[in-house]
């Protein structure tokens, strides 16, 4: 693990030319903090223990999937088994996490040490914002949504109606969005409480909503559907106006992963391209893949820089497309997701996760 952190252990500093050729500084990226899967044991960056401590991973984090699919807590430093045919959902910056069963008529709620907090009938799938405040139990048909908060009680719009939920999307601190297939979107605030409902379909008109996005600052959105024979991407304001349509050049059966900044720049991070997009929905980027690859691709923004997988490479780069690092990717089961604060952000895949911090002009 040490030659890993050593390795990849970086300050990478990306100086580009501006069209002024005026030396612009890109962000840089600084690892700091490894926890080894394997081992269960953490490793510091050089110099960085004091920068740790300040922003502790385990102040942050809730825990963790094993391989066998069971949480990891770090707050009780242990794995908590269950019953074996237990599943789990467990909020990512939250405390604790919830059992449920396949075919079942009860969840249940557990503390970060693994007491029982609550059990309750429930006949849905939870799927937790990443504070773990608000949990949606979704019915097994995908037509109704409940919104529940930390104590299992009905909170904010209580209840979501359509036609097949498709993707729900969420932010650290500003809500979520979850889409129907039937083009219902509900914009909930980070209580749980309807910002706005939108019905993105024409009735006249064959559509069918498969992706959303939300940025982290909440001001902008972007929805993914099949309109006819063709396959959009509208993005709206906070003010629900269209900014723009994006046709995409083929017709994706199924979900894409794409991210929004701050300031309304989309990566659509597709199976055989990847297209990064300006506010005003202008290529400032689209390159082919080398082959098609899987439907999960990573997609992600903490609000002023991106990443995505790309080929061989996980790709960071700015808000205009400029590289900021770029390292050696061929772990799959990997994803990236936010911390509280907009300069931390984590890297997990099956061996370990890692936290990354933002140093920006």
């Amino acid at each position: 693990m040490l030659y890993y952190l050593f390795f990849s252990l970086l300050i990478s500093i990306g100086i580009t030319y501006n069209y002024t050729n005026k030396l612009t500084q890109v962000p840089i990226l600084q690892e700091i903090w490894i926890w080894d899967k394997r081992e269960m044991n953490d490793i510091y960056g050089k110099d960085n223990r004091s920068s740790v401590k300040e922003n502790s991973p385990y102040k942050i984090l809730n825990g963790y999937f094993t391989s066998f699919n069971k949480p990891y807590l770090f707050g009780a430093h242990k794995t908590f088994y269950g019953d074996d045919n237990d599943l789990y959902e467990l909020p990512v910056l939250g405390n604790g996490y919830l059992a449920f069963k396949k075919i079942g008529d009860k969840i249940t709620y557990f503390s970060k040490n693994g007491e029982v907090l609550w059990k309750k009938s429930f006949q849905s799938y939870p799927f937790s914002t990443p504070i773990g405040n608000i949990h949606y139990l979704v019915s097994g048909d995908g037509n109704q949504v409940l919104v529940i908060d930390i104590n299992g009680n009905l909170t904010g719009s209580e209840q979501l109606d359509g036609r097949f939920l498709t993707d729900i999307s969420n932010t650290v601190h500003s809500g979520s969005i979850l889409l129907f297939s039937g083009g219902e979107l509900y914009r909930l605030d980070n209580n749980g409480k309807l910002l706005y409902r939108n019905d993105e379909a024409d009735p006249k008109v064959f559509h069918f909503f498969k992706s959303s996005a939300l940025s982290e600052n909440g001001k902008y959105s972007v929805v993914h559907y099949m309109e006819k024979e063709s396959d959009y991407i509208n993005t709206y304001d906070e003010n629900r106006k269209k900014l723009y349509q994006y046709k995409l050049d083929s017709l994706y059966p199924h979900k894409i992963f794409m991210a929004v900044s701050n300031s309304g720049e989309v990566l659509l991070n597709l199976r055989d391209k990847m297209v990064l997009l300006s506010s005003e929905g202008k290529e400032l980027l689209k390159n082919d893949k080398k082959k098609k690859e899987d439907v999960y691709q990573i997609s992600y923004s903490n609000g002023s820089i991106f990443s995505a997988n790309f080929n061989e490479s996980l790709i960071f780069f700015t808000k205009t497309g400029e590289i900021i690092k770029k390292k050696k990717f061929n772990n799959f089961k990997t994803r990236i997701f936010s911390g509280k604060t907009e300069d931390l952000f984590f890297i997990e895949n099956s061996n370990s996760i890692v936290q990354i911090k933002l140093f920006s002009e």
